[in-house]
């Protein structure tokens, strides 16, 4: 199981540092998917023993955070669409993703420590 969690994490960190998409779209969903990866192998590790109850409830704050980050990408895009362009992203947009990154490198280090055990 240990091992298992630590190529899961190898992968996310991979996957995180391969770039940023070219189009809005493609930066959110690849912010997306590292984060729901992330916050997937942290409830694996949980499941596992790895991860105690009391580490859990400390880290979920960064979880919230980094979610409620992507929601707001996410309807910053919505709302260009609604206003007939392409998705546009932007500084404010790129400060969501600059968010959801934080919580992701708030939450893979203990990941890597607890997976590496």
């Amino acid at each position: 199981m240990r091992r298992r969690l630590s190529q899961i994490t190898a992968l996310l960190v991979l996957v995180a540092l391969v770039g940023c998409g070219a189009s809005p779209a493609k930066q959110w969903k690849q912010a997306a998917l590292v984060f729901q990866g992330t916050e997937k192998s942290l409830n694996l590790a949980h499941d596992s023993g790895l991860v105690q109850d009391e580490d859990l409830v400390a880290l979920q704050p960064y979880l919230q955070m980094g979610k409620g980050a992507l929601d707001e990408a996410f309807n910053q895009m919505v709302a260009d669409l609604a206003a007939g362009t392409t998705p546009q992203g932007g500084e404010v947009f790129e400060r969501f993703l600059d968010v959801v990154e934080e919580a992701i490198a708030r939450v893979l280090p203990y990941l890597i420590t607890r997976g590496g055990e």
